[in-house]
């Protein structure tokens, strides 16, 4: 049986497109006063160098912490520059 789109569009099943959920760059999670910054993909991490200057303190586990104050301004900034948050 076919489906509605190789009706549609007289394609086979192998070639219509398959859906690719585009993945986060950065996991962004609130936790009190203090907010976590997941770098999950290389333009991530690059952005943190690019565009934040960091003290020892605030790496923790491949995280970046910062005070959550913040949180909006940064997430705003890494969408700006095209990233993906999650």
């Amino acid at each position: 049986m076919k489906t509605q789109i190789e009706i549609e569009t007289g394609a086979t099943a192998r070639q219509v497109p398959r859906f690719q959920p585009t993945l986060p760059d950065m996991r962004v999670s609130r936790h009190g006063a203090i907010s976590l910054l997941t770098p999950l993909t290389n333009a991530a991490c690059l952005w943190i160098e690019a565009n934040m200057t960091l003290d020892d303190w605030q790496r923790l586990s491949g995280s970046v912490a910062i005070e959550s104050r913040w949180q909006d301004e940064m997430t705003l900034a890494m969408r700006r520059d095209g990233l993906l948050i999650e």
